[in-house]
């Protein structure tokens, strides 16, 4: 179930076969697949009629491209800006019939290269342009994103204090992916933390990308809800982000 990216590009969806993807104002579309072979994420914003922003990144650079541009029925155009300069563009089409998805191809801005463009939508969320985070984190977009690619660094590196330091206990999880358990304090999840973070979790998390997270009233998750973090604390006073869940 859908959870209701590199230089200068400009993205071009032709309307095709199927029927066309309605996006509405308001609301983040992440959309997740492959430029030439490298995995990449694209999130698209309406910012009205017919009005679109957003930003990609190589999953494995984790570091946002932003884009501006437009969207007809399921024609989009997109210009992705570097420094203020167009760098490439990508042609193709956006469509809903058994998947939502765009399929097109990415040109240089010399019209040199050329390279396809394979993704489908991953999910759907709110938030406002500038923070899409803003529904429940009363802080900034860049640290909500810099807290989690911080925690999931600390678990592959197996910086037991830095974790211990950032979850909000209770916390429910496993032990070695089978065993359910509450860790009720720093010391426990220091005591535990090789079976919480056991091998097969670090290689769940370790290709995931902390940019464009899902969000809901819960948080902001990491790939499928592995980690998911909020705050805790008064937006009037102090507030801290927290990892709130490993679901691992």
């Amino acid at each position: 179930m859908t959870h209701r990216f590199l230089p200068s590009l400009l993205l071009i969806l032709l309307a095709t076969a199927g029927h066309a993807l309605n996006f509405e104002t308001g609301k983040w579309y992440d959309f997740e697949g492959t430029l030439g072979k490298t995995k990449i994420q694209l999130s698209l914003y309406m910012t009205g009629p017919g009005q679109l922003k957003g930003n990609y990144c190589y999953t494995k650079y984790e570091h946002k491209i932003q884009l501006s541009g437009s969207i007809n029925q399921n024609t989009i155009a997109l210009e992705e800006l570097i420094n203020g300069k167009t760098n490439a563009y990508l042609n193709g089409i956006v469509a809903s019939d058994d998947t939502d998805h765009f399929d097109g191809t990415w040109t240089d801005s010399a019209g040199l290269k050329s390279l396809p463009v394979v993704l489908s939508l991953r999910a759907i969320c709110g938030g406002t342009l500038e923070n899409r985070y803003s529904d429940f984190f009363f802080t900034n977009e860049n640290a909500v994103e810099d807290f989690m690619k911080t925690a999931k660094a600390a678990i592959l590196r197996g910086d037991k204090n830095w974790i211990a330091n950032n979850v909000r206990y209770p916390l429910k999880t496993t032990l070695d992916g089978n065993t359910p358990v509450t860790i009720k304090n720093a010391a426990q999840m220091i005591e535990n933390f090789d079976r919480i973070f056991h091998p097969e979790f670090k290689n769940s998390i370790k290709p995931l990308c902390s940019c464009n997270l899902f969000t809901n009233y819960q948080g902001a998750m990491l790939g499928n809800g592995q980690i998911w973090i909020n705050i805790i604390g008064s937006p009037v006073g102090k507030f801290a982000h927290r990892i709130t869940a490993i679901n691992n």
